[in-house]
């Protein structure tokens, strides 16, 4: 999520995600590629295939458990490599972004890997593990996990007002499909599952909105990347609200 957590490159103008900790001199930033787009791979590579399975989409399901290792690796890798190359030149906004999402892939794929004991020791029956993931107490306790994630996505939200509107509407449709997701896993808790399912497939189809948003900021780098003639705008809003500097400077040349 956002080539916009950058300082401004001659060939990528309508790109920056509106990071503004640390001016990067040219030299610096031409000497590296584009982390964002690393990280917008990984996060799509795993988000796509879970809403679809989360949607039922020609008989998938099972909580995306057969991506389990795309997650780990494509998600929780990736994600933290954009993170980490994000961090290094200064953009504060984006590095927390991709570390949380991240953080995040790295513990939902590893929750499903019996290697890490996750539903195991919610099981009544320590022969038969996989009864764990329909207990109560599994349920409940993952959907504090989501409603976290929700949480801080309500952050990076406000946040992503000064950066472009393509970024809102990535950040509400996952706050939308994580809070979807908390009500699917309470109401397993509640033994309501036939809610619990319709909460999913609406969560599914939420992140399916997040990635549709995602797509489009990848092609867009990507374009950008090779300087094809077309370009695809990601709507910019660093000038929609004005920053706490910029408004101090007006202040202080106000009163002179």
């Amino acid at each position: 999520m956002g080539t916009v957590m950058q300082s401004k490159l001659p060939s990528e103008q309508g790109l920056e995600c509106g990071s503004h900790d640390m001016e990067v001199s040219p030299p610096r930033r031409q000497a590296f590629g584009n982390a964002t787009a690393v990280a917008l791979v990984g996060f799509l590579l795993s988000l796509t295939p879970l809403s679809c399975m989360l949607m039922g989409w020609r008989g998938a399901g099972k909580d995306g458990a057969a991506a389990s290792a795309m997650y780990m690796f494509g998600g929780g890798g990736l994600l933290w490599f954009g993170g980490l190359a994000e961090w290094l030149v200064g953009n504060t906004f984006a590095s927390v972004v991709f570390f949380a999402f991240g953080a995040f892939w790295l513990n939902f794929g590893a929750s499903m890997m019996p290697f890490f004991n996750a539903y195991a020791g919610y099981s009544p029956d320590p022969a038969v593990p996989v009864l764990g993931l329909q207990s109560t107490q599994y349920n409940s306790s993952w959907g504090f996990v989501t409603l976290s994630m929700a949480f801080l996505n309500a952050i990076f939200l406000v946040g992503s007002l000064r950066v472009n509107i393509t970024f809102v509407l990535m950040f509400t449709c996952v706050i939308s499909a994580l809070s979807c997701l908390t009500g699917s896993y309470w109401q397993t808790s509640n033994g309501n599952l036939e809610l619990a399912g319709r909460l999913g497939v609406a969560g599914g189809g939420c992140f399916f909105g997040a990635c549709a948003c995602g797509w489009w900021c990848l092609a867009s780098i990507i374009l950008a990347s090779v300087d094809f003639p077309v370009q695809l705008p990601l709507g910019d809003l660093s000038s929609w609200i004005s920053g706490k500097r910029e408004l101090e400077k007006h202040a202080n040349q106000s009163t002179k």
